[in-house]
């Protein structure tokens, strides 16, 4: 036994680290002295000629406002939280180490909990009744769990002429939300053409996007809702011959917020990286290589040059459709087309209501999952003999690559992972570079 299990070892650890929640006022009350409402003035007259100014008081009554109005209606003020506190972190880790086989095996091996509790959010919506736009305070508690497994192996033993080291590690993470604000109803934020979602028991900020399926031929195929007589709707907008097939999940015949699905989430079921370095006599090899899978991203670069090109103005200067030229025959021209992609130009009615490319539809969604050959090392260690003679202990010159080759499930996004999942707009349009290096290691 001893023979083979040179060293175990077991490890436990538990503990709680705090967070400030990143706003140093954040149970004040922010006021400010403003009575205006929408075209008010304070009766000054602008550089324009025209009445402007703010009020400040209301038939001689000083006013003070969570926010500032600015002679409007819009509301942005958030409501302070006088029971703000700090963030915890209690963390759980059981883990592992052993070697075998004289050192030539060694494995570790960790599982966590890490639970997030109290995290301050400063957006969340609140009734129209309040007088605010959002609340702010201790909301979200979430959890990540997982397990983390690497090892070293000396391949072929020390004897051998020829030497080889492999490495290998990998990790799997989940993660999910445990508590939410408003009896733990979804919360949804952020700009509406690009919901971000926390939902209980879900992944953090899983894709809240439109299903489609397919593109509607002629307007024959447009459902009809049975009451009304009229056509399938986009937010109140005709669809037409053209228009993406949506799924209209609450079958009230008109798209909107209510018809979105959870399309998968951005955070990877698994990362890790493998690779090897060798030698024989004089001359070194080593490699690396990363992984990730199981993780969902947005084609935002397709999205953005897409948007704009509905409006036939916007041709010529905004038309980024015109670079996708292996994609042109796959967008619907004329009634009785089966295509996969909606039409190109509207006319100015549906092109301000009907929007085909926008990053929360599910054919922006893409597989992020890839292995890329990060680095790749070619080295040589000149003979002693010769180094004597110069005075020198090594010169060993070689030859490196970096990020050389990538697989990749996404074939229309240049580097999955470069790509931002937070924006859903055009982050990375190309991949990362190619590097050759030619060097020399000198000792004296």
């Amino acid at each position: 036994m001893k023979k083979v299990v040179n060293f175990l070892k077991f490890r436990a650890s538990y503990g709680i680290t705090g967070k400030d929640p990143g706003q140093w006022y954040s149970k004040y009350q922010t006021l400010a002295n403003d009575a205006s409402y929408f075209a008010s003035t304070n009766g000054t007259i602008d550089r324009n000629g025209y009445l402007g100014g703010y009020p400040s008081t209301y038939n001689g009554t000083t006013v003070v406002s969570p926010y500032s109005y600015y002679n409007n209606f819009y509301n942005y003020g958030v409501k302070a939280s006088n029971t703000v506190r700090w963030e915890k972190d209690p963390q759980l880790d059981l883990g592992g180490d052993l070697e075998l086989f004289d050192g030539r095996v060694n494995v570790t091996v960790d599982w966590y909990q890490k639970d997030s509790k109290d995290v301050f959010f400063y957006n969340v919506p609140a009734q129209a009744t309040s007088g605010y736009q959002y609340y702010s305070g201790n909301y979200v508690d979430l959890r990540n769990q997982g397990l983390e497994f690497a090892t070293n192996i000396n391949v072929l033993g020390p004897k051998s002429p020829l030497q080889w080291n492999f490495n290998f590690n990998i990790s799997y993470n989940q993660n999910m939300v445990t508590k939410l604000p408003n009896d733990n109803r979804d919360f949804l934020f952020d700009n509406p053409w690009f919901y971000k979602t926390l939902t209980l028991g879900e992944p953090i900020f899983n894709y809240r996007v439109w299903h489609t399926d397919g593109v509607y031929a002629t307007d024959a195929e447009v459902p009809t809702d049975p009451i009304t007589g009229k056509k399938m709707t986009l937010k109140g907008f005709t669809l037409h011959a053209g228009d993406p097939k949506y799924q209209d999940i609450n079958g009230d015949y008109n798209i909107n917020d209510d018809d979105k699905y959870i399309a998968g989430n951005p955070n990877p079921k698994f990362t890790g990286g493998f690779g090897s370095n060798f030698r024989y006599k004089r001359f070194t090899l080593s490699f690396f290589a990363s992984f990730v899978a199981g993780r969902k991203i947005l084609n935002g670069a397709l999205s953005d040059a897409l948007n704009g090109s509905k409006y036939v103005s916007g041709w010529g200067t905004v038309a980024g459709v015109a670079t996708l030229t292996n994609s042109l025959g796959q967008f619907w021209q004329k009634p009785g087309d089966q295509s996969q992609y909606a039409r190109l130009v509207y006319n100015t009615t549906d092109a301000n209501g009907l929007d085909p490319w926008n990053i929360g539809t599910d054919y922006f969604i893409r597989d992020g999952s890839f292995i890329k050959l990060k680095n790749v090392t070619l080295g040589y260690d000149l003979p002693q003999a010769w180094l004597k003679a110069i005075g020198l202990k090594k010169f060993n010159i070689y030859g490196m690559g970096d990020n050389l080759l990538m697989w990749k499930k996404a074939k229309d996004i240049a580097d999955p992972e470069l790509v931002d999942p937070t924006t859903g707009s055009s982050n990375v349009i190309y991949p990362t570079a190619v590097k050759y290096t030619l060097g020399v290691n000198i000792g004296f």
